[in-house]
């Protein structure tokens, strides 16, 4: 539909405004599908349409579609594990550019998939070989997931998707907890050396000088049985702590 120049400034005006409070890029493009029209059956259309999505349009909605963020899936090349496949599959399997790929097994392979019976049997798509290329980008993003949701109602695949994940949570926690293991350690170590310093200090106060010169001479030449003679008086208390430590981690673990 052709229009004057002062309804084309008027009309340019009116999308400018409504593009800059677009929160969503991809909306954009949707919003370039309104071209001024004088077909009756698209104004028709248009009108059925705003007339039952303008209801929607709240002051909660901002809220919401600021917690959307894209999802991109991307593909990576995993080194934990190997993919057997027949030798005619050899050239497919490999263009999937996901992992190593062989006709036989082969050692270093924390994984080994298969189509032809050895390992663990997978069909020949990214989606089975390497499935965590998808559900770790939608499992980081459940926020937007929800917000979907929230839009989109009961027809959003949003929701089936968010049903599955809840699946993995026990996993995930799992994950998680074990990414962060060196640092729980290093921390649980930290804290029982400290009480062990601090528990040996308390026992050489309580030496006397000549005790304690005589301690360190026994120490000096190696003599073990004396030297565990000297602690034997706070042996019970390290290894109380010690156990204690160990229960803690077995707890986070």
């Amino acid at each position: 539909m052709k229009l004057n120049s002062e309804a084309r400034a008027i009309y340019k005006s009116i999308r400018e405004a409504i593009k800059k409070r677009i929160q969503l890029r991809e909306s954009i493009t949707y919003l370039d599908k309104f071209e001024p029209t004088n077909d009756r059956n698209e104004i028709l259309r248009r009108q059925t349409y705003f007339k039952k999505n303008l209801p929607k349009i709240t002051p909660e909605l901002k809220g919401i579609l600021a917690k959307i963020r894209p999802i991109r899936f991307k593909k990576g090349f995993l080194h934990d594990r190997l993919l057997i496949v027949d030798e005619d599959d050899i050239e497919k399997a490999q263009a999937l550019g996901v992992c190593e790929v062989s006709t036989e097994p082969l050692e270093g392979y924390d994984l080994i998939l298969s189509t032809t019976g050895i390992g663990i049997d997978v069909e020949l798509s990214i989606s089975e070989i390497a499935p965590e290329l998808y559900v770790m980008p939608l499992w980081e993003n459940r926020e937007t997931l929800k917000a979907l949701v929230q839009i989109g109602g009961i027809r959003s695949v949003a929701g089936p998707i968010l049903e599955k994940l809840k699946e993995l949570e026990e996993v995930m926690k799992r994950r998680e907890l074990l990414n962060d293991l060196n640092e729980i350690i290093s921390t649980e170590e930290k804290r029982l050396n400290e009480k062990m310093a601090e528990k040996l200090e308390r026992f050489s106060l309580t030496l006397t000088g000549k005790e304690l010169l005589e301690f360190l001479k026994e120490l000096r030449e190696g003599n073990y049985d004396a030297i565990f003679r000297h602690f034997s008086e706070i042996e019970s208390e390290i290894l109380e702590e010690i156990s204690e430590a160990e229960k803690r981690l077995s707890e986070k673990l």
